[in-house]
């Protein structure tokens, strides 16, 4: 169920306020961005995505193992990329020197081409 923000106007109304369309906006986006991600080619195995955390989380269908996250930056198509790290457990930060942030379609060809996303699948 969604939540609508209330005005209460100065006769005591209640107005439901229209942010029903920006949420709708919004989950039109994420959509989007799952399915071109679902839709490119992986060669080491078929990759699912779920909006999770503020991001977009890479899992490999036959294993159920987590490949990738993307993270959006602002309101372009920009992401910053992060791998599984099985030795901590957790997600780092793809790069030298800390964070990469990349087009989405440069994300997605940078995590089909680099061996770290795919260590344990």
């Amino acid at each position: 169920m969604v939540t609508r923000p209330r005005r209460i106007s100065r006769n005591g109304a209640i107005n439901i306020k229209a942010a029903g369309s920006s949420i709708r906006n919004a989950a039109v986006m994420h959509d989007d961005i799952i399915q071109q991600i679902e839709h490119f080619r992986f060669r080491r195995a078929h990759v699912t995505a779920e909006w999770r955390n503020k991001g977009y989380t890479l899992f490999a269908v036959e294993t159920a193992r987590p490949i990738a996250r993307l993270r959006p930056i602002g309101r372009d198509d920009l992401m910053e990329l992060f791998y599984w790290s099985l030795c901590k457990e957790r997600w780092r930060p793809v790069g030298p020197f800390g964070q990469t942030i990349v087009p989405l379609d440069e994300a997605l060809r940078i995590i089909a081409g680099e061996p770290i996303f795919w260590v344990g699948i």
